[in-house]
């Protein structure tokens, strides 16, 4: 989310940002050169052949369910991206 700029000089501009920070109390937003710096990072990642393929296709924030044939136990993982090819079987 990329934060909103405002004239609290006025009292239209106090209200306006009143209720934009009242509406995004739970975020946190980005400068402009935050927003540039992140865009222009998403870019160089997708001019890599290699990150790009593997960014194409898959699934984001996946959760993985396996018990542990060792322990017994119950274990879980939720990878940030998990890409196309990846086996998803438990060794």
């Amino acid at each position: 989310m990329l934060a909103q700029k405002f004239d609290k000089r006025t009292k239209e501009g106090k209200e306006l940002a009143s209720k934009w920070e009242e509406k995004n109390a739970d975020k946190i937003p980005l400068t402009d050169d935050q927003f540039d710096s992140l865009f222009t990072m998403r870019e160089s990642v997708y001019k890599h052949a290699g990150a790009a393929k593997m960014l194409a296709k898959g699934e984001a924030e996946s959760s993985l369910y396996w018990t542990d044939k060792i322990t017994g136990l119950k274990c879980r993982i939720r990878p940030d991206w998990l890409f196309d090819g990846v086996r998803r079987e438990v060794v």
